[in-house]
């Protein structure tokens, strides 16, 4: 069975899977799944989806219209998967931090979603509990 996450850190708080994904220890309010890139899936239901954060900052959904099938695939792509679907509104529960990313436009070869055009605009000074893009991959490879 196909399982790239394990903890990110032993019981003693000790690295245990440097530059590999893994699983970090959360609340249970808000588990975070994180990939070695920055990445993280936040407040899904599984490994598999949730709130997209980009080094530790949420990433607003404004610009994930339209072309949010093409962002989704980049950032499953990082995670180890083949397909993404695209999720707006805070799908996953609302966030409470400024946004790191705004208006992302992934064309979807790219490689990571940091690659792809993206412009913060008046979106990244402020808090939209409501705003954050998230994704729901599928098909890992």
């Amino acid at each position: 069975m196909w399982t790239p996450w394990a903890p990110c850190t032993d019981q003693d708080g000790n690295i245990n899977r440097p530059n590999k994904f893994c699983r970090k220890r959360g609340n249970e309010k808000q588990d975070k799944y994180v990939s070695s890139n920055g990445v993280e899936l936040i407040s899904g239901s599984s490994w598999t989806e949730g709130n997209l954060f980009v080094d530790g900052k949420p990433v607003h959904d404004w610009g994930w219209y339209g072309d949010g099938k093409a962002n989704a695939k980049v950032v499953c792509r990082m995670l180890g998967f083949n397909n993404g679907d695209p999720t707006m509104q805070s799908k996953f529960g609302p966030v409470d931090q400024v946004f790191g990313m705004g208006y992302v436009r992934c064309i979807g070869t790219e490689t990571n979603i940091q690659s792809c055009y993206h412009n913060c605009n008046r979106y990244c000074d402020r808090v939209y509990a409501r705003k954050a893009a998230g994704v729901i991959c599928s098909d890992p490879f």
